[in-house]
This record gives C-alpha cells, structure tokens and sequence, in this order.
C-alpha cells in the first residue's frame, strides 16, 4: 500500500528528530572516553662523568672532552598518559672513543722510553622505566608519583699498542656490567604563566647498587604542539664490586623538545 506524501513527510521528519535528540548523547560519551595522549622529547645533555673504577681509580671527564670524542649517542623519552595514570620510558645511549699517544719510560734502561698508543672505547645504555600516578592537577600545576626501574649497562674496551725500541705488541682488555635498580619519586610542572612553566623530577632507587638517584629541573615554554626546555639534571650510581665502576654519576645541562601527538 502505498503512504500518502503527506504521511511520509511527517515520518521522515519525526525520524530526522529522533536521530538528532540522540547526537547529543553520543557527543557526550566520546569526550568521556579520555583517549591515551602521548608526548615524545628529543634532548641534548651536557653531561660530565665522574666516579670510582672498579680499581679505585678515580674518573672526571669533562663535558666538553666527551663531546670531542663522541662517536654516537641517542637521548630521548616517551610518556603516554590517561586519565590520571601514565607510563614513561627514557632512553640514553652513549659511545665514546679516545686515542691518545704518549711515551713511557723502560724499567732498567734509564733515559729510553718506548712509544705508547692507547685506544679506548666506553659505550653504555641506560633506560629508566616509570609508571606514575596523578595526585594534584589545576590549569598549570601537575605533580605525579612514580615507581619503577632503571637499568644501566656498560662496557669497556681497551687496547694498548707497543712501539719501538720494544718488539712492536698489542694489549687487549674488554669489561662489561649492568645493574637493575627499583626507584620511586615524584614529578610535575609548576605553571608561571600560560606559556612559561617549572618542570621537576625526583627519585630514588636501590636494588643491584647500594642506591641511586636522579634530580631535573628547569624552565620550559609551551608553543602549541612543542615544549621548549633547559634545565639541569644529575643521575648517580654508587654500588660496590662491580667489573667496570663502584661508583658513577652524569652531571650537567640540557636542551631538549617535546612533541604532543
């Protein structure tokens, strides 16, 4: 049978009103689904090395000499937040190579020294893996607290050439370790303004080493998909019997970006 116009026009706009009194509705739960956000960060560190060696042997290296003989590095951190919860991992990746020759003087024959190469490589990852809860967040104020682990790997090569006066000889010696150490902390930003804000970082952690710990701070400006920062940070390792180091820290300035996707 067929339905007079008038009648279809009516249901077609009865239907038209159901559809819309529903869209609301579905607007309205999509904004509560609070989909993961995610912020990646490029950074450069300006970082000293300091410590202890395995044989007590005291380590400072500059920041500047360990740029020079930088061969390859990565630094750079991932943070997925939802809701109040987040999970971050930083992600360090250094490889340093020296060559350095000098002349050394040969026990029982005075006034002869023998020409020395040494070559040395030092390459080493450290991650740190956080899970982080939100405890106090306003417009422009956050602080989080966190738990999880750090792990630190590295390894040194070594070699030693012989020249003349003595028969030409090579030195080889490699050493590696790592340690796994739980942490907790807090983290945040305090807010100055719309655009400028503190960011802060704390933890401290014990497990394969006696302890460990790290503190950043510093000043960021917020553009609108980019953060801009420089602040200081200061990492440290202090633990015994170790095949490479009994103790070790990183410890200078940084610039670095982070992205919002």
């Amino acid at each position: 049978m067929d339905i007079p116009s008038r009648s279809s026009g009516a249901l077609l706009a009865s239907a038209a009103m159901l559809l819309l009194s529903f869209t609301p509705v579905h607007a309205v739960n999509a904004s509560e689904s609070n989909p993961w956000s995610v912020d990646g960060a490029l950074y450069f560190w300006y970082a000293s090395v300091g410590g202890r060696t395995s044989a007590e042997t005291g380590v400072d290296i500059d920041a500047s000499d360990l740029v020079g003989n930088l061969d390859y590095a990565f630094m750079g951190n991932l943070d997925a937040r939802k809701d109040k919860w987040s999970f971050m991992v930083d992600m360090i990746y250094l490889d340093i190579g020296a060559d350095k020759q000098t002349t050394a003087s040969i026990p029982g024959d005075p006034g002869v020294s023998a020409a020395i190469n040494a070559n040395v490589d030092l390459a080493g990852w450290v991650t740190t893996l956080t899970g982080a809860y939100n405890v106090l967040e306003t417009d422009r104020n956050r602080v989080d607290i966190l738990a999880g682990a750090r792990y630190l790997w590295l390894k040194t090569d070594l070699d030693i050439g012989l020249g003349a006066p003595l028969p030409p000889a090579t030195l080889s010696t490699s050493e590696s370790g790592s340690v796994l150490d739980a942490i907790i902390g807090i983290k945040g930003r305090l807010g100055l303004s719309d655009k400028w804000f503190l960011p802060y970082y704390l933890d401290i952690g014990a497990g394969e080493s006696k302890s460990t710990w790290q503190a950043f701070g510093g000043i960021g400006y917020q553009f609108s998909k980019v953060d801009a920062v420089l602040a200081y940070r200061h990492l440290e390792w202090e633990y015994d019997d170790r095949p490479v180091f009994n103790d070790l820290n990183f410890d200078g300035p940084f610039a670095g970006v982070k992205f919002r996707f």
